[in-house]
């Protein structure tokens, strides 16, 4: 194989010519998880833009404005719906409102990078995290 196709990034190295070779033009991701640019979500979003997928992120509201900024950044973003998954009927609503908008529209690609543990879950060994932090993360 010709030329360097490895780069560093958030994610480490990823091959380039892997992600072109996906095909995914045309195609309906659904990311969750983007908090910022600096989120793996985000690093994931750019690849799959990167080949060709029509992107819809799943955010928090309390990060709305961050995520929202991204559009700009980032044309194959075609919608933001908000996600909570910690509340239980967030999930069947983002779904809902998504087909509700784009009848017919099938989700091709699912990625869930939804993850948050406390601090104090990494002060300690994983057999002495409480039940409730588990839960949160």
């Amino acid at each position: 194989m010709k030329g360097n196709t490895q780069r560093r990034g958030v994610l480490g190295n990823t091959c380039q010519l892997g992600m072109r070779m996906l095909g995914l033009r045309g195609k309906t991701a659904v990311v969750f998880g983007v908090a910022s640019e600096d989120s793996i979500a985000w690093a994931i979003c750019q690849q799959l833009a990167q080949a060709g997928a029509d992107l819809f992120l799943g955010y928090q509201k309390r990060f709305m404005s961050r995520v929202f900024q991204l559009k700009d950044k980032l044309p194959a973003i075609k919608g933001f719906y908000p996600l909570d998954v910690a509340q239980d009927d967030t999930t069947r609503e983002f779904f809902d409102e998504f087909s509700k908008e784009h009848p017919g529209r099938k989700i091709d690609v699912l990625v869930h990078a939804i993850g948050f543990a406390p601090r104090s879950c990494f002060d300690r060994p994983i057999l002495f995290v409480e039940d409730a932090d588990i839960n949160t993360a």
